[in-house]
């Protein structure tokens, strides 16, 4: 594992992503995310990328939403992880997570959700949400 970077935190976020990343990259370095992360996915990634993984951004379309199809034309055999925040801290949009997890799913790839904006409004119920990661922060529900 290579040593940590003093300039990346270690966010719920951050410590999703980059667990996942070393404890696959025997299976694959390609890792999906969306341009409209939070800061701290972003620099997750972009800490990533300069140690080797292929990162792809989706582009949210001009709802929000990431398109679906997109989506899955981006999943490689190389894929082990698709980072998706429920809800955009700045937009308030609300990406499909259902829907998302059911393309990961089917093509075998780790879903991380960063669900700091929706705990305590929207309901998740990880039983119903086939979910691999979540990340939380307490003091965003009065933790």
């Amino acid at each position: 594992m290579p040593p940590l970077n003093k300039h990346v935190t270690a966010s719920p976020n951050n410590l999703a992503i980059k667990g996942i990343a070393y404890s696959r990259s025997t299976q694959g370095k390609h890792i999906i995310s969306c341009l409209t992360e939070h800061k701290a996915v972003l620099d997750t990634c972009k800490q990533l990328e300069k140690e080797g993984y292929n990162l792809t951004y989706l582009k949210p379309s001009i709802n929000g939403l990431i398109d679906l199809d997109e989506l899955k034309n981006a999943i490689t055999t190389k894929t082990i992880l698709v980072s998706i925040m429920q809800v955009n801290n700045e937009t308030g949009i609300i990406q499909d997570i259902p829907a998302i997890a059911k393309i990961t799913q089917e093509n075998k790839v780790l879903l991380h959700v960063d669900a700091a904006q929706s705990a305590g409004k929207l309901p998740i119920n990880l039983s119903e949400l086939p979910i691999d990661l979540l990340s939380l922060s307490a003091h965003k529900f009065y933790g």
